[in-house]
């Protein structure tokens, strides 16, 4: 768990010192190997063709997810952001 932690920590420090996001301003992620039903046939295809395209997909195997948005969503996007770390 510390290893994880330790990872979490420096990649909020890269991010706050301007480190793109890894997954830019998509607000979906699913993995449809261990999705609900219900969500692949709503919105999750969608999301997973988005990331497909837009290059948004991480993992192997049955450990990939897929980053996007789906389309009730995106006037939620919030654009480029970046982030403050307390002291």
């Amino acid at each position: 768990m510390a290893k994880v932690a330790a990872e979490v920590d420096r990649w909020l420090e890269m991010r706050a010192h301007g480190a793109p996001s890894s997954v830019a301003d998509n607000l979906s992620y699913l993995n449809p190997h261990y999705s609900s039903k219900s969500s692949l046939d709503g919105w999750g295809w969608s999301v997973v063709r988005q990331a497909k395209k837009s290059g948004y997909v991480m993992g192997a195997g049955k450990a990939t997810h897929y980053h996007g948005t789906s389309a009730d969503l995106e006037k939620y996007k919030p654009g480029s952001f970046g982030i403050v770390l307390p002291d």
